[in-house]
């Protein structure tokens, strides 16, 4: 006995023909009649399809039990057991930020939800045909050695320099020391630990890699004396 109900990963806006829902974990979307949303909104929990459609008459049945079929393949219902339902039952359990940023993630970066053995294993496979690069590169003994970090990259002037963001940056011709060149490549690419994951070390660095780093990384061109 097939058991259905709506499913949980549904987006809706209206539309002048009903309801254009998308479904932003299969990726699919289709513009819903009147009757399709009733049905949605009568699906919240799972349900017998043969209850459904036990009290009608047979035509009745019949026409609405195609309808229900054609809303499963739609990915607007989903069946009990059945491998769209186990997809989000995992959803669920493991997306912790919302719905909200399920849809940002899944759809507009067009992001796959996977399951954290599914992650692994597709880095294990892209490390068999591209093998990871060197977490750090030296030059040797032709390396110029900087100083340690100095007490400015703690300072409170530093983090408000990083948290301001400057989108419309002058180049100057100051000539700054290399304490102030150390401080400024230790804030921007600074590894200060790492984290095991099955394809292998991954680095921890200082400020996050959306864009953080670029206030400390982009500030100057070097050129020889």
């Amino acid at each position: 006995m097939m058991r259905i109900q709506i499913s949980q990963a549904l987006l809706a806006r209206p539309h002048s023909q009903g309801w254009l829902v998308f479904n932003f974990i299969r990726k699919s979307a289709v513009l819903c009649s009147p009757e399709a949303v009733a049905w949605l909104e009568r699906l919240d929990d799972w349900t017998s399809l043969d209850d459904l459609t036990a009290t009608m008459a047979p035509d009745e049945a019949s026409r609405n039990r195609q309808m229900l079929m054609t809303m499963l393949d739609a990915d607007l219902l989903v069946a009990e057991g059945s491998a769209a339902s186990r997809l989000e039952e995992e959803f669920l359990a493991k997306w912790k930020w919302g719905i909200a940023a399920a849809a940002l993630h899944c759809a507009t970066l067009n992001c796959e939800f996977m399951s954290l053995e599914e992650s692994a294993a597709e880095q294990l496979a892209k490390l068999r045909v591209e093998p990871q690069p060197e977490l750090v590169k030296s030059n040797g003994p032709a390396a110029i050695v900087l100083p340690p970090p100095g007490a400015v990259i703690a300072s409170a002037g530093l983090l408000q320099t990083m948290v301001q963001r400057r989108t419309n940056r002058v180049p100057g011709c100051t000539t700054i020391t290399l304490q102030q060149l150390g401080d400024c490549l230790y804030g921007g690419l600074a590894i200060t630990g790492s984290v095991e994951t099955p394809a292998g070390v991954l680095p921890l660095s200082i400020t996050p890699s959306g864009g953080g780093p670029e206030t400390l990384m982009r500030p100057m061109s070097m050129y020889p004396p």
